[in-house]
This record gives C-alpha cells, structure tokens and sequence, in this order.
C-alpha cells in the first residue's frame, strides 16, 4: 500500500515536467515559425530588434570575449618565444661556424705570409726548387737541426741548399723517404765558407749548438766592422756565392760575433734548392 502511494506520488511529480517540456518544444517551434514569416514579411523591424538585443548583449559579449583575447595574446607570446628561441640557436651555429672559418682564414693568413717571404729570396735561373714545410725542430746541446716535408719521393737529396726569405738556414744532411733533416748554421758542425759583402774578407763561419754563429780563419789583420753583412763565399763547391748568412754584432775575445738572418722558430716554410753542386758534404 505504501509502496503504491509512492509510486504515485512520483507519477504526480513528473507529470508537470513532462507537460511543460513538450509545452516549451511546442512554444520555441511555433515562435521560430512565427519569427521567420515575420522577418520575410518584415525584414527592417526584425534587423532592428536583432541589433538592439545584439546591443543590449555587448557588455556581455564584450566581458566573454576577454578571456579569449588573453588566451589569444598568450598563445602568440609563446608561439614568438619558441621563434625567437629557434632563430637564437640558429644564429649560434652559424657564429659557431663563422668562428671556425676565421680561424682557418688565420691560418691560411699566417701560412700565406710564409710563402711570401720565400719571394723576398732571389730568384736563381735553372735551378730547381722545392717550397717545403717545416715539421720539427732539434735545438739542443748536441744538434740544431730540423725536420722538413720532402724527400727522395720529391726529388730532395743530400747536400740542398735550404733557405728562407731572409736567407740561409741550412742544408739536407739526412733524407728519407718523404721527410729530410737540415742541418742549420748555428750547429757546431756547419762549417760554411763566407765573405764579408763590402770588403770580400774570407773566412769560416760555424755555430756552437746555440742561436750564436761565428767567424773563423778570417785574417789577423783584418778590418771587419759591426753591421757588416755576411754572404755565402762559394768555396767548396757546397753553398753558391751570395746568399746572406748574417750581420757581425761584434769582437769579443778575438772572435767575431755574428747574428743569422734566419731564425728557424720563426719559420714555416722553406725553399730547398739544387744548385747542383758536388762539394765535399760531411758524411
């Protein structure tokens, strides 16, 4: 009996929804029917009372739409972030690369200055002549001596005048394959046959294992002056006349002091010429 009651009571509840949803489909029907005859019979007055409900709706419409320009400006300020982050990483590798490329502009800069030292050497007419490299450097109290790029392969042989554009620097004692050792001026066993340029004074110059050369077998009475230049003799059938060897820098214990053209630390590349002599050449 209870059961019942209830039962009917929840019919009784329902029953005015159920009504007024069929009443309010019904009611928005015919008021749509309604609205679209009027605005083909009456299209002036319906776009007036459109615009007057657009218009009373703004403020509405107006604070809605606030919200979405936000969201709007965020999402550009991101998106103009993440370029901004994208083109700043590609700047980077690109200054990485131009990084990279000046420093191979340096040293192709610093090996170009080089070469152009070696035309500062006179040329010699029907000579050959190879440009070389310097690789290595022996300065010690027992050989001066240096490493170059060239061998038998590149025509090098014993006894090949090597100079810079300063002037001399040595000759080949050794040659391997691809690579050759020259022996400098200043070691304590070149010993080369020189003249003093103005006043064609001969006399030995060799080195002691350091930066030092010096002259030897040069006349007692001879009247060499500081600032002299210094110049191959020929003698010897070794080095030709005329490549500059030095300037003398003084008199010291009976002995003159002279100071080479060429400092091997400061070179990179060489010329190594066959003069074609066939001179006595230390074993």
């Amino acid at each position: 009996m209870m059961r019942k009651s209830i039962d009917f009571l929840h019919r009784v509840a329902i029953l005015p929804r159920t009504y007024f949803s069929r009443f309010s489909f019904l009611t928005f029907f015919s008021m749509s029917i309604v609205l679209l005859f009027v605005g083909r019979i009456y299209p002036s007055s319906v776009s007036d009372v459109k615009f007057l409900l657009y218009e009373s709706l703004s403020p509405v419409l107006s604070f809605a739409s606030g919200p979405v320009s936000t969201f709007h400006t965020a999402m550009d300020n991101i998106s103009l972030h993440l370029n901004v982050v994208k083109e700043n990483k590609l700047l980077m590798d690109e200054n990485l690369i131009l990084k990279r490329w000046k420093e191979t502009a340096a040293t192709l800069q610093h090996e170009n200055k080089k070469l152009r030292s070696l035309l500062h050497f006179p040329q010699v007419k029907n000579k050959v002549f190879t440009t070389s490299r310097i690789i290595a450097i022996s300065s010690g109290p027992f050989y001066q001596g240096a490493l170059i790029e060239g061998g038998i392969d590149q025509g090098l042989v014993k006894g090949n005048v090597v100079v810079s554009g300063q002037g001399l620097l040595g000759r080949i004692d050794k040659v391997g394959k691809n690579f050759s050792s020259v022996l400098l001026v200043t070691d304590l066993n070149s010993k080369i046959p020189v003249v003093i340029k103005s006043s064609k004074i001969k006399a030995i110059l060799t080195g002691d294992n350091s930066e030092k050369t010096y002259l030897f077998y040069a006349p007692q009475n001879a009247q060499i002056k500081v600032g002299e230049e210094i110049i191959t003799s020929g003698h010897g059938g070794v080095f030709p006349y005329g490549i500059p060897v030095g300037k003398v820098s003084g008199f010291y214990d009976g002995i003159y002091h002279i100071i080479p053209h060429v400092r091997v630390e400061d070179v990179g590349f060489v010329r190594v010429v066959d003069y074609g002599l066939n001179g006595v050449i230390d074993p």
